[in-house]
This record gives C-alpha cells, structure tokens and sequence, in this order.
C-alpha cells in the first residue's frame, strides 16, 4: 500500500502543473511534451540500476509487449484528460478521474478474477461522497445557472478515467515476470512514437514555448514518472481495486501540497470532505489486514 500512497502524493503535486500546462499551449502539444519529459526521466532512472540490463538478456519481448498496450492506453487518458481540462475545472475533473475506481473494480473482477467484496463497495461509496463534499466546487459547476457546465468536458474527464483505468488492470494481469523501470521508459517512449503516427505532424518552435516546456517537464516528473512507478510497485503486491482505492487520496495530498507551497488554507468542507474520505478509504483497508491476520 505504500506504492499507492507514494503514487498519490505524487499525483497530487502533477495536478498542478498540468492545469497551467495546458494554458500555454496546445493540448496535443502538451501531451507530446509530457511524455517526451517522463520517457527521458524513466530512461535516465533505469540506466542508473544495472539490474535493469537483465532485460536485454531474454525479458525483453514480454516488457515491450506490455508497454505497448500500456502506452496506447496512456496516449488515449492523457489527450482525453488535457481535452476535459480545457473545458471544465480541475476540481471536476480530478472527480471524473476518480471513476477509475470502479473501471478498475469491475475489469478486476472480470479480468483478473480477484473478488470484490461488499467491504470495497461501501468504502468507494464513502470515500467518493467525502471526495464530491470536499470539491464542493464540483456541486456548482453541475447545479449553477453561470456555471458554464460543459457536457463534452464530462465526457473527456470519464474517458479519460475509463483508459486510464483498463491500463491498470493490463499492467496487474501481466506484470510478473518484467523489470518496472524500464517498462515504464519503454510506454513512455512508444506513447511518444504513437503520438506522431496519431496526429502526423511535428510541432512548430511557436508551439513549443518555454512556458509550455516548464510546466509539462514538472507534470513529467510527478505524474508519468513518479507516480506510475509508485501504482506499478503496489500492483505487485495489493489487488488493482484496493490500490486504486488508496490512490483516491490523491486531492487530500493536494490540499497539504497547496498549504506548503501556496499558503492555501483548507477551508471547513475541504476537511471535512477529506475526513470523509479516510474513513471511506479505511473500511477495506482494515477488512483487508482483519483477514490477512
């Protein structure tokens, strides 16, 4: 569970940067960049453990393999969420994206076989109204009247979720067997060769400012890299619906982040929203440990 937790502070400080990404530019644009950024930190990171060079040795056909299907999954979720953005507000869509949950709960279940209990089904429940209560925000843009509530925006925001969401369940069913690092740089840098047969045009030099540049290499670092390697190492260990459940703490680290950094006291529905959550996220959590023990 500490790899989903990891991987949640480490969305949490991606929100950020992102948000302003896609105000400097394309959101086409600034996918490409962003995957180009997290393919260059992936690929630095493996070639500092020279364990990762096992994978020229015989593993290398079942980590390509798998990193194609996990790229094309991450081209799809991230143009679908940098389209949502665009339209509605971060607080809307970081609650689409949360949907995932049940994506993942469900493809589980079917796919991977692993048996959802009524323990998960009543934490979700929790843990999402705790996650609508604290984006209050999200209540407005829905009920109101100058709201400018965009349908196609809600439609991106659950796409997005749902791509994001069957790429965690391929990642778990065959996972075993591959080295991490280096199937992560491998998706990122196939997301990269995607992108070009996808949209076949190469970006100008007034496309790529340095705005853009800046914001998408700090999305980089936080989302693609770090925080699917902290989902990667916890798909090993914990079942997909548990470890996407954990990751729903991801907008209680981005109200801590945004009081560190920003100054941004949480306000009263904000806390209690996130309490809300905990308590959601705990019910299977403790249930799992009770039967562990």
């Amino acid at each position: 569970m500490l790899g989903a937790l990891f991987s949640a502070v480490a969305s949490a400080a991606f929100l950020i940067p992102w948000k302003l990404a896609t105000r400097h530019g394309d959101p086409e644009v600034a996918v490409l960049c962003l995957l180009t950024f997290a393919a260059l930190f992936a690929t630095f990171a493996s070639l500092l453990d020279r364990e990762n060079l096992g994978l020229l040795r015989g593993g290398l056909w079942p980590t390509l393999r798998l990193a194609l299907l996990m790229s094309s999954f991450t081209l799809a979720g991230n143009w679908s969420s940098a389209e949502s953005v665009q339209r509605i507000s971060g607080a809307l869509l970081a609650v689409l994206q949360r949907f995932e949950l049940i994506v993942v709960a469900l493809l589980g279940a079917v796919v991977l076989r692993e048996r959802v209990r009524p323990t998960f089904w009543v934490g979700a429940a929790v843990a999402m109204s705790g996650l609508v209560l604290l984006n209050q925000r999200v209540l407005i843009h829905i009920a109101g009247p100058d709201a400018g509530f965009d349908p196609l925006g809600v439609l991106y925001g659950l796409g997005s979720a749902l791509f994001f969401g069957a790429m965690f369940v391929l990642q778990r069913r065959f996972l075993s067997g591959v080295h991490l690092v280096p199937l992560n740089a491998l998706r990122l840098w196939l997301g990269v060769l995607l992108w070009f047969v996808v949209y076949q045009r190469v970006p100008t030099a007034d496309q790529l400012n340095s705005d853009l540049l800046q914001t998408t290499a700090a999305a980089a670092f936080f989302g693609p890299f770090l925080s699917r390697m902290g989902t990667l190492v916890s798909a090993r260990h914990v079942p997909a619906a548990v470890t996407v459940l954990v990751v729903l703490t991801t907008p209680i680290f981005t109200l801590a982040l945004a009081w560190a950094w920003l100054g941004e006291l949480p306000q009263r529905h904000e806390l209690l929203g996130g309490a809300v959550m905990l308590i959601g996220i705990a019910i299977p959590a403790f249930a799992m440990l009770r039967r562990s023990a």
